[in-house]
């Protein structure tokens, strides 16, 4: 573990040159969601889990959805734009959105995260938590992405094919119970994160999955604020741009640039990891790492126009890859 005491001051002002936090108009509503597995049969995560995760939900949800099965690529499909599997797993840029003109895909309106360490073994009646985020209007397709999870379960997973169930999903921001194995889905509706500010001195941010973040051009080893308030802005004006939707920030004025106002906010107690891995990607025919820092810092100062952002950062993610699950961060011990 890489140990930092020593505080580092945020600077604010290459945040404010670049715009990232007068983020107008468009907000989308997150939605995220604690699932609650257990074992049935051994589940072997001999890689970072989320590859697997991510691998078996897409291809069940193709099976599922897809009606022409046949096709090498959604883009042709005449059911492009109505089809559950090609707006959630393949998000291909079929619209008139100008931000990312360009890209033939979208970023994914989802993120799909285990919190489980690979190279282990989850034994029959032991349990792990997964983290569903979904973002804007695709949480009409909420029932889908169930639906494929539980079919995922009682295929099997992996290369052992394990199998589970789904005890319980509940909502990540209040704990409301929205489905279980007995009962059912319990909930009439979803309910989207509510991002606030807070009058706080000090936060805790653990970085759970691997955190890949690039700064000024340079591979990040251990975190700072300007990295992590950059990429959350950026990405989260990005899915706001592509999936719409109203504001949920309670703080009205807080996209509109008075974030600017969080002075002295600095980082200490610094205790990071890097973890690195590698994937085979069937679509590039190659291997591919997985990599990225680990572990935990705390923030002292005046929390309070930071925290909303790092709230969403928490649903959204940061860095890269994650649609594999990385970059899944979690505040804690707010004072």
């Amino acid at each position: 573990m890489q140990k930092n005491t020593d505080k580092t001051i945020f600077s604010k002002n290459k945040i404010d040159d670049m715009g990232l936090l007068n983020i107008e108009k468009q907000i989308v509503p997150l939605f995220k969601f604690e699932i609650n597995v257990k074992a049935i049969t051994p589940i072997e995560f001999y890689n970072f889990p989320g590859i697997v995760l991510r691998g078996a939900f897409g291809w069940m949800l193709k099976q599922q959805t897809c009606l022409e099965k046949n096709l090498e690529s959604c883009r042709p499909c005449q059911f492009v734009q109505y089809c559950p599997y090609a707006s959630i797993f393949e998000s291909p840029n079929t619209g008139d959105v100008n931000i990312m003109a360009k890209a033939t895909n979208f970023p994914h309106p989802f993120v799909l995260s285990p919190v489980v360490r690979w190279g282990t073994i989850i034994q029959p009646d032991e349990q792990f938590t997964v983290y569903l985020s979904i973002f804007g209007e695709s949480i009409k397709y909420f029932h889908f992405f169930i639906k494929a999870l539980i079919a995922m379960g009682n295929k099997g997973i992996s290369k052992t094919k394990g199998t589970y169930e789904i005890t319980s999903i509940s909502n990540y921001s209040n704990n409301d119970l929205i489905y279980t194995k007995d009962d059912g889905y319990i909930a009439d509706t979803l309910q989207p994160m509510e991002v606030e500010c807070i009058d706080a001195e000090t936060v805790i941010v653990q970085f759970i999955t691997p955190c890949f973040l690039k700064f000024d051009n340079e591979i990040l080893k251990k975190p700072t604020m300007e990295a992590i308030i950059t990429n959350i802005a950026r990405r989260y004006k990005i899915i706001s741009n592509i999936y719409g939707g109203d504001a949920i920030v309670n703080n009205g004025d807080y996209f509109n640039g008075m974030a600017v106002h969080s002075y002295n906010v600095s980082i200490s107690d610094m205790d990071i990891e890097w973890y690195s891995t590698n994937r085979f990607s069937k679509r590039q025919s190659r291997m591919m790492k997985v990599q990225g820092f680990m572990g935990s810092m705390k923030l002292e100062g005046n929390i309070r126009e930071l925290y909303p952002l790092l709230k969403i950062g928490e649903a959204i993610h940061i860095g890269k890859q994650t649609s594999f699950g990385c970059g899944l961060i979690r505040l804690q011990n707010v004072h």
